[in-house]
């Protein structure tokens, strides 16, 4: 959601992240790790994910206001990553399950360990 939000790149998101204490040069194999469990591949220096059209960039050259920096956030922006944040409470208060967490983010019991492993602080 930052990365598109603010139109930078997911190494801009992760760089400023690694400055923070809180999550630190760690972050970079944590973020490839979760990546890798949620799409099975390493992204590669060419990649880009959900990368922002070129007419993007093109239009904010011409007209000032084109590029709608920073962008709003629209109702669709949270549905998915609160219903995340709900299951995460879930499990860290024991609430439900790793296998009942896999059902409710549709993910398998391998993917869902994974990600749990992958979770920050």
């Amino acid at each position: 959601m930052v990365k598109r939000i603010f139109r930078v790149s997911y190494r801009t998101v992760l760089y400023r992240l690694a400055e923070r204490p809180e999550y630190g040069k760690q972050i970079w194999q944590r973020f490839q790790y979760a990546h890798v469990s949620a799409y099975g591949r390493s992204l590669v220096r060419e990649d880009e994910p959900e990368r922002a059209p070129p007419a993007d960039f093109h239009a904010a050259m011409v007209t000032s206001t084109a590029a709608g920096e920073p962008q709003r956030l629209s109702a669709d922006d949270l549905v998915e990553d609160r219903w995340r944040r709900l299951v995460r409470a879930a499990v860290e208060r024991d609430l439900i399950t790793t296998s009942r967490a896999a059902e409710l983010l549709g993910l398998d019991l391998t993917q869902t360990r994974a990600r749990i492993a992958g979770w920050v602080d």
